[in-house]
This record gives structure tokens, C-alpha cells and sequence, in this order.
């Protein structure tokens, strides 16, 4: 019976003994696991303060269109660039970061002079804003066009690089061509005003005016010698053979005109003129300048024949 119950504890007890030997086995597998994860981590946080080490590449992207074509003295409309991380997406990080702004011309050289800025421009979260630009000289006298070139300076411990934006090349023109808007001679009608033919400025619209003359069918509707009497052309940019390259081109508008609505192609009626005391009542103390933005009338719009008979009846 002894014996009996001896066995029994022993048995007990080794079995305490593998339960105990099966916990720890289980704490030893756990506590590997552990240090395999304290592993991982550290070799992360050494991936992480390598990466803290080099510089963040960003770019910069225009999100609307760019203008080819804008006047001096009036605001460029605004645009609106995103800074951009290396994988396309918005990097918004970008607290106390300030932007530059660099105007160049055809040849490359910094003509910062001729932009105006109203206000500082900053980057915030990312998205920067350019508003009341503008331009206070034309390109023609630096080169043809200019290029607008943005740079954003991020803060001095901020280790992100970002290549600056260059616009398209651009041109800016004078403020007082905005309303000098001109037809291709196929479009030209009887009713359109007299600046939209080419050749002709502000200066030779507001001559035109001072006598009647408004629109192209009034143009086309008056006699060349009566119309030069008045005018008194004997010098200048506006010259006899020029002046009736203008009024034959209108005659011609007039005809196509008529021609394309089958009515008569009889004579325009004549229209009448401001007597010569009006005239020189209207434009006294006045004279009329040189028209810089006339061009050369005589193109691909009238005929071969048409340009030798003007010469030879003016010029022998």
C-alpha cells in the first residue's frame, strides 16, 4: 500500500516537472521572438537616421495654364504651382519656406527690373500662388520674349532639394494694343471699325474719325481726292499711294460683301465729309504723329495689278 502511494507522488511529480520544463520552453520561444523584433526595429531605426542624412529630391508643377501672349502695366492672372515629392505627391511640409521669383529675356540675362510684385509669395503646405504680377516693359526690345522663372528656398536645415520652374517662353506686348484687335482680310466686313484693318493704329482711326469715317464701308464710300484734300497728305508715314492701298482695300471688303449676298455691286454712295473748317476746327493745335503701329498695307490681300497701277499712277 506503501509503495503503492510513493509511486503515485513520483508520478505527480514528474509530471509537475515536464509542465514546468513545457512553460519554459514556451518563455524561451517568446523571449526569441522578442529579440528578433528588437532586431528588426533597430535595423529600421538605422534605415531611417541614414535616409535623415540625404537630401529629399522635389519638383515644382504649374496646375494651370500659362499665357504666351499678355500687355505691360496689367496683372498677369494667377497661377498656382504644387511642390511635388519624388513619387508625384503633394509634399506639405513646407512651414517657412519663401519663393523667388527670376525674369529673364531672350538671351538669358536677368531683366528682374521689369517685374512687379505686389506682395511676398510663400509656400503654404505645399501650394504656392502667384498673384498681381505684372510687367513693365515689352519684349520686343529684349529679345523677342521673356521666361519666368520660380524658385522656392526651403529653410536652412530643411535638407530637400527642389529644382526652380521655368515657364514657356512668353510675349508682352504694349498695354495700348489690347483693343487694337485685327481681322484677317477674308473675315473683314463692311460694319467692322476701321482699327481692325491692318495698317492702321490709333492715331490713323482717331484721324478717320475726326472727318466721319468710322467703319470700312464708310471708308469704302468716299472719293480718294476728296479724301486726300481734306487729309492734305504731302509727307509723312501717310502717304498718298498708302492712304489709297486703304481705301481700294476697303472697296474691296465692300464688293466681296455685296458679291456674297447677290445683291447689286453698284458704287457705294458717297458719303459726306466734314467740311475743311470742321476739320481744321476738330484737329486744331493738333498733329496727327507718326502711326507706330502701321505696317506694310500691300500684301498677299491685293492683287499684283492692283498695287502696279497705284504705283504707277503715284510714283510715275
Amino acid at each position: 500500500m506503501i509503495n503503492n502511494h510513493s509511486q503515485n507522488d513520483n508520478d505527480k511529480v514528474v509530471q509537475l516537472f515536464i509542465n514546468l520544463k513545457t512553460r519554459v520552453d514556451g518563455l524561451e520561444s517568446t523571449i526569441s521572438d522578442i529579440e528578433q523584433c528588437l532586431c528588426t526595429l533597430r535595423q529600421q531605426m538605422n534605415t531611417n537616421c541614414k535616409k535623415a542624412d540625404t537630401f529629399l529630391t522635389c519638383s515644382l508643377k504649374l496646375m494651370n495654364s500659362f499665357e504666351k501672349v499678355w500687355y505691360t502695366n496689367r496683372s498677369f492672372p494667377v497661377k498656382v504651382l504644387h511642390v511635388l515629392d519624388g513619387i508625384g505627391n503633394l509634399y506639405t511640409n513646407t512651414e517657412g519656406w519663401s519663393v523667388s521669383l527670376r525674369l529673364t529675356d531672350a538671351q538669358g540675362n536677368c531683366i528682374d527690373q521689369l517685374l512687379h510684385s505686389k506682395e511676398n509669395i510663400l509656400v503654404k503646405r505645399g501650394i504656392i500662388t502667384l498673384c498681381g504680377l505684372r510687367f513693365s516693359g515689352v519684349s520686343s526690345k529684349n529679345g523677342g520674349f521673356f521666361v519666368l522663372e520660380v524658385k522656392v528656398n526651403p529653410q536652412t536645415h530643411s535638407k530637400v532639394s527642389i529644382s526652380p520652374f521655368r515657364s514657356t517662353p512668353f510675349t508682352v506686348l504694349s498695354s495700348r494694343l489690347i483693343h487694337q484687335q485685327k481681322g484677317s482680310f477674308s473675315d473683314l466686313l463692311p460694319h467692322n471699325s476701321i482699327s481692325m484693318m491692318p495698317g492702321i493704329g490709333i492715331l490713323y482711326t482717331k484721324m478717320f474719325a475726326s472727318i466721319g469715317l468710322k467703319t470700312i464701308s464708310d471708308l469704302a464710300g468716299v472719293s480718294f481726292n476728296q479724301l486726300n484734300d481734306m487729309l492734305r497728305i504731302d509727307k509723312g508715314n501717310l502717304t498718298k499711294l498708302r492712304l489709297e492701298g486703304y481705301v481700294l482695300h476697303a472697296q474691296e471688303i465692300l464688293e466681296r460683301s455685296s458679291s456674297s449676298i447677290n445683291s447689286s455691286c453698284e458704287s457705294p454712295p458717297t458719303k459726306r465729309l466734314k467740311t475743311e473748317s470742321e476739320f481744321t476746327q476738330t484737329n486744331s493745335g493738333s498733329k496727327i504723329a507718326q502711326d507706330s503701329s502701321s505696317e506694310n498695307f500691300f500684301g498677299s490681300h491685293l492683287s499684283s495689278y492692283t498695287f502696279q497701277t497705284i504705283f504707277r499712277e503715284n510714283c510715275g
